[in-house]
């Protein structure tokens, strides 16, 4: 994305129940889900039969500091909810030649301001591994804001190309572009691309062409993964600012706490600024 637009974002906000922190707080992952999973059902259509959606994985995050009635409503819970806010790509990266992940320098997380960062947010070796070709793997590189649109060109995209060369499939034309009907949301989302097609098995290319011709000629090539977790650093989790939602139930604000001391003790909790004014 472009930088000077990134620059200006402090902080992203996600809404989401007690339940999910708990597992983000546990797990110390964030959870990116398929975009024909999504509440948006236009989001993964295309001119295509193939459904291209199952491919693009996605977590949804706005920018706006003031809370939101609607966000909380249709995204949470006002009485087992949460907020969460943290910095823009809080992830930890795969260092390759210690084969492990690890949170990131400053220097390396600067790295995301620019376009030569070359430190991936997933385990290139597993996505090999499991037959897996991923896009937008380095950090920073996930971080999307989503353009609001009425044109659908944009909104039901003609994602296979050919020239003299080749077919191409345009999967980055998917996951950026929602309905205008959704501006409201100011979102930002975390989106990676993973096809299944194993490169590593006899000729790597013969293999992705098949891959490829597959999905424009029947259709019905299936995605091999349900979701994709990134690894949380930790240093982001103790800059984590959760805000509880504004009617939440006593027991649910009991069990936030407990989490927060067991599992990311620097965090602040926050009481929602809605608290007492909405149901």
């Amino acid at each position: 994305m472009d930088s000077t637009q990134f620059e200006r974002i402090d902080r992203l906000y996600h809404y989401t129940t007690v339940e999910s922190l708990a597992l983000i707080l546990k797990n110390r992952t964030l959870r990116l889900n398929p975009l024909d999973k999504m509440d948006d059902l236009q989001e993964a259509q295309s001119q295509s039969r193939q459904n291209y959606g199952q491919f693009v994985f996605v977590s949804s995050w706005t920018d706006m500091k003031e809370e939101s009635v609607p966000m909380w409503k249709m995204y949470s819970s006002m009485e087992a909810g949460v907020r969460i806010s943290l910095p823009p790509c809080p992830f930890q990266i795969f260092d390759m030649t210690k084969n492990q992940f690890r949170d990131p320098t400053l220097q390396e997380r600067a790295s995301m301001y620019t376009t030569t960062s070359l430190f991936p947010v997933v385990n290139i070796y597993d996505e090999l591994a499991q037959g897996c070709v991923s896009t937008a793997t380095n950090i920073g590189q996930q971080l999307h804001k989503v353009e609001y649109t009425d044109d659908m060109k944009k909104l039901c995209p003609k994602l296979e190309q050919s020239d003299e060369a080749k077919v191409h499939i345009a999967l980055d034309m998917m996951g950026i572009y929602k309905s205008s009907i959704w501006s409201f949301q100011r979102e930002y989302r975390y989106l990676i691309r993973s096809i299944p097609c194993n490169i590593l098995q006899g000729d790597g290319i013969n293999n992705w062409n098949l891959v490829v011709n597959t999905m424009i000629k029947t259709g019905n090539v299936k995605s091999n993964r349900q979701y994709i977790d990134l690894r949380l650093a930790g240093n982001m989790l103790d800059q984590m600012v959760i805000t509880t939602s504004p009617a939440i139930a006593p027991a649910n604000k009991v069990i936030v706490e407990a989490l927060v001391s067991c599992f990311c003790p620097k965090a602040h909790i926050e009481s929602s600024a809605l608290a007492g004014k909405v149901r």
